[in-house]
C-alpha cells in the first residue's frame, strides 16, 4: 500500500476539475485500485498495485499512470544541480554478479537534526517511523522513486575503501537493531576494511550508524539482484522497507542520477545548507535495453472483432509513452524499461484497449463462427448447468461475489476439513494474510461478511462459484453460499423470517431438483469442526460425498469478529457434474392426475442421530408411486426426551393416484405399512 498526499499530486499533475472522490473512483474503474485515507486531518490517496506491475511502486510511478489514464499532463521533475565528480574520494571495487548499477553520493559539514512536521507527516502516513533529517529524507525519497538508500557515517568507515561481494559461509554482521545475523554465500554484503557494513538491499550495520555527531555522510544507491534479496531476507526472518522495495524492483521510473540528485538536495534543505557541499560517485551502471516487441494492425483486429483507426492505434502508443516505428503494417516497439511486465503482443495489446477505452469498443460477433455439436457430456452442457444455478440463485434474492484466492495459515488450520487437503504455499507470499491457496471458499465468504457488516449492511445473502486448487485434486469447482439475517421482514404484515437450517437445506433441495438428481441425495449429520453440530449436515450423491451446510460455530463467528449467527453451504460443482455426464437424468412426462389427493401427517419418536433422508427414502419405498410428496415439518425435544436422547419428528404426505381415487382404506393400509417399517428400521414409536 502506498499513501501519496493530495498536494505532492497536484504538484507534480495537471488534474482534470474534479473531486478528490471522484478521482478515486476513476481511477480504480481503469485498474489502479485507489481510495480516500484521511490520516491526521490530512488527505491522501492509497494506492494498491498490483504485483505485476512493479514501476506502481513509487509515488512517480503513479504519477506517470494518473498522466495516461486521466489523458493530463505531468508536470516536468525539477532537480537542482548536484555535481557528479569524476575524481573518486572513496576506492569501490564490485566482486559480484549481483550488483548491476553502484552510485555514492557524498555531503559534507551536515547536521543531523529532528525532520520538518511534513516529512514526519508524509512518512508517518505510510507506516515508516521518523528517525532523523537524513534517513528521513532518504525514506521519503525512496517512496517518491521507490528506490531503497542506504546512508552511512562518513567517518566511521575502517577504510575509505569499500567492497560489494558475496559473503562467505559463516560470516556475520552486527545489524542496525544489534542483531548479530549468520550469512551464507547467497547474501550480498558490502564491506570496508575488515567489517561488514551492510546487508546489502537489507539492513545496515550498527558500526556506520548516524549519530547526532555525524559530519559527513555516504550515501548508496544501487540496484542487487531482487530473487537474491528475497532468499535472503526470508531465510534470516528479517523484513524491512527497504527489502520490501529491493525484492519487487520498483526504482523503474527515475535514474540513479536523478535519485541522488533528489535525496542530497532535500537533506541539505532540511537544515538549509549548501548545495555546493554534495556530490556523487558513478561506479557501475551496466547497459540496459528496451525489449523490442512486435505487434500487427491483423492482430489487432482479429483480437478485437474490428478495425481500430490506425491515429486511435498510435495515439496510444504516444499516450504510454512506447517509441515505435512502423512497416507494413506491423508496430516495432521498444517498451520502456520501467514496464517489465510487457513481454508480448498480447501485453501490448492488453495496454492499447485500456488506453483507448474498453467502453469506446463495438460488440459484435465474429464471423464464420463454427458448428458445435450439443452434446451433454461436453463442456457447453457443463456451463449450462452453471448458469442456470446462478440464475436460480439471483432469482431467489442471492448477490453473486467474487472473493481473493489466498488465505493465512491460521485460516488453513480453521477450515481444514479433509485429511486429504495439501495446501498449495506461495514462497513469496505478499503477507502473511496471502500465504496459501485456499481449499475451501468459507473463509473468505467470512471476510466479505465482516467487511458488510461492520460498514452497517445487514441481511446478506452471498453465493459465489469458483474453483480451489491444490493435490491430489489439482482443480475443483465449488459452489458457497453463506447467509446472515432477514429472509423478509414486514412487521405490518406480522411477516418476519429470519435465514434458518432448514430453509437452507429447502435451497440446497431445489438447487439439486434443477439438476433432476433431488432423489439420490441424503443427507447425514456433520462431524466438521467450523459447523455447529446439532444443525448442520454432510451431503451425500449416492455414496460420494459433495459438501456441507448448516449454522457455522458460534466460537468460529466470534473469531472472525461476527457476533450474529451465520449459515453456510458447500457443494462441489465438479463432482456433481462429474456424475451427471457419466449418468444423465432422464426426462419423463406424467400429466396432472385428474383424481383428488390426499394429505396424512404421522410423528415418530426416533433416537436423536436418525438420518431423516434415510426414513424418507425407506418411507416412498414402502407407500410406491401413490406417495407423490413428503417432508419434514416439526422436530420437538422436551426435557424427557432429550435426556432419552430421543427427538419427535413429524412427517407430512401427499398421497394421489393417477388412475383412480384413492380410498381411505387404502391410504390407512399405506400407513399402517410405513409404520411398520418405520419402527422396524430405525428402532422408533408412533406417537398418538
Amino acid at each position: 500500500m502506498l499513501l501519496i498526499p493530495w498536494e505532492y499530486l497536484k504538484k507534480h499533475l495537471f488534474l482534470p476539475k474534479t473531486t478528490f472522490k471522484e478521482l478515486a473512483e476513476k481511477l480504480t474503474y481503469y485498474g489502479l485500485e485507489t481510495k480516500v485515507v484521511e490520516h491526521k486531518n490530512n488527505l491522501y490517496l492509497e494506492f494498491d498495485p498490483l504485483p505485476n506491475r512493479p514501476d506502481l511502486f513509487s509515488w512517480w510511478g503513479i504519477i506517470q499512470e494518473i498522466g495516461i489514464i486521466l489523458n493530463c499532463r505531468v508536470k516536468p521533475l525539477s532537480l537542482p544541480v548536484v555535481n557528479e565528480k569524476k575524481e573518486k574520494l572513496i576506492e569501490v571495487a564490485i566482486n559480484t554478479s549481483n550488483c548491476s548499477e553502484f552510485y555514492l553520493g557524498l555531503i559534507k559539514n551536515i547536521k543531523v537534526k529532528e525532520s520538518p512536521d511534513w516529512i514526519k507527516e508524509w512518512l508517518a502516513a505510510n507506516n515508516i517511523h521518523s528517525i532523523n533529517n537524513v534517513v528521513d529524507s532518504a525514506n521519503l525519497v525512496m517512496l517518491e522513486s521507490g528506490q531503497p538508500l542506504h546512508v552511512f557515517d562518513y567517518d566511521t568507515l575502517p577504510e575509505k575503501k569499500i567492497m560489494v561481494r558475496q559473503a562467505y559461509l559463516g560470516e556475520k554482521i552486527n545489524t542496525l537493531h544489534n542483531q548479530e545475523l549468520t550469512l551464507n554465500s547467497e547474501d550480498i554484503v558490502i564491506r570496508s576494511g575488515e567489517k561488514n557494513i551492510s546487508l546489502a538491499g537489507i539492513i545496515g550495520s550498527q558500526d556506520t550508524l548516524l549519530t547526532p555527531n555525524t559530519k559527513n555522510i555516504l550515501i548508496e544507491c544501487a540496484s542487487f539482484n531482487l530473487e537474491t534479496i528475497k532468499k535472503t531476507a526470508k531465510r534470516l526472518n528479517i523484513s524491512t522497507t527497504t527489502s520490501y522495495f529491493f525484492s519487487r524492483q520498483t526504482n523503474l521510473v527515475l535514474t540513479a542520477q536523478q535519485v541522488l540528485a533528489r535525496v542530497i538536495s532535500l537533506i541539505i534543505e532540511t537544515y538549509q545548507g549548501d548545495l555546493e557541499s554534495g556530490f556523487f560517485f558513478l561506479f557501475l551502471d551496466k547497459e540496459k535495453k528496451r525489449p523490442l516487441i512486435t505487434i500487427s494492425r491483423e492482430f489487432i483486429t482479429k483480437k478485437v472483432g474490428h478495425k481500430l483507426a490506425k491515429q486511435d492505434i498510435e495515439n496510444a502508443w504516444r499516450k504510454l509513452k512506447f517509441i515505435y516505428q512502423k512497416k507494413e503494417g506491423i508496430y516495432y516497439i521498444n517498451v520502456p524499461l520501467s514496464r517489465p511486465d510487457i513481454t508480448s503482443s498480447e501485453d501490448l495489446l492488453e495496454e492499447l484497449l485500456r488506453t483507448y477505452g474498453y467502453n469506446n469498443l463495438t460488440g459484435s460477433l465474429p464471423n464464420n463462427l463454427p458448428t458445435t455439436t450439443y452434446n451433454r457430456k461436453n463442456e457447453w452442457w457443463n456451463e449450462k448447468q452453471k448458469r442456470t444455478l446462478q440464475n436460480y440463485l439471483s432469482n431467489q434474492g442471492w448477490q453473486e461475489i467474487i472473493t481473493y484466492s489466498l488465505i493465512s495459515s491460521e485460516m488453513k488450520n480453521d477450515f481444514n476439513y479433509s485429511t486429504d487437503n495439501n495446501f498449495f504455499q506461495l514462497l513469496m507470499p505478499k503477507n502473511e494474510y496471502h500465504e496459501y491457496y485456499r481449499q475451501t471458499l468459507i473463509p473468505s465468504h467470512l471476510k466479505t461478511l465482516k467487511y458488510n457488516l461492520s460498514h452497517g449492511n445487514k441481511d446478506l445473502f452471498f453465493f459465489e462459484v469458483s474453483s480451489v486448487y491444490g493435490p491430489p485434486r489439482q482443480q475443483e469447482e465449488l459452489l458457497a453460499l453463506n447467509g446472515i439475517g432477514k429472509l423478509f421482514n414486514q412487521p405490518l404484515h406480522k411477516s418476519i423470517q429470519e435465514i434458518d437450517f432448514y430453509w437452507l437445506k429447502g435451497i440446497l433441495e431445489n438447487i439439486f431438483a434443477l439438476w433432476q438428481i433431488e432423489t439420490e441425495i441424503s443427507f447425514v449429520p456433520s462431524s466438521l469442526d467450523f459447523l455447529y453440530s446439532p444443525q448442520s449436515a454432510e451431503i451425500i450423491l449416492g455414496k460420494e460425498k459433495v459438501g456441507f451446510f448448516g449454522r457455522l460455530h458460534p466460537q468460529i463467528a466470534q473469531k472472525y469478529q461476527i457476533n450474529e449467527v451465520v449459515f453456510v453451504a458447500q457443494i462441489s460443482l465438479s463432482r456433481i457434474i462429474n456424475h451427471l455426464n457419466i449418468f444423465p437424468p432422464k426426462i419423463s412426462y406424467q400429466p396432472v392426475s385428474n383424481f383428488p389427493s390426499s394429505t396424512k401427517d404421522l410423528s415418530f419418536v426416533f433416537p436423536e442421530n436418525v438420518n431423516y433422508g434415510e426414513v424418507i427414502k425407506v418411507m416412498r419405498e414402502v407407500a410406491g408411486n401413490d406417495l407423490q410428496e413428503i417432508n419434514v415439518f416439526d422436530i420437538y425435544q422436551n426435557a424427557g426426551l432429550e435426556k432419552e436422547k430421543k427427538k419427535s419428528v413429524s412427517f407430512h404426505l401427499n398421497f394421489q393416484s393417477h388412475i383412480k381415487t384413492l380410498e381411505s382404506k387404502e391410504i390407512e393400509k399405506i400407513l399402517e405399512n410405513i409404520v411398520e417399517k418405520v419402527e422396524q428400521v430405525f428402532a422408533a414409536k408412533l406417537r398418538n
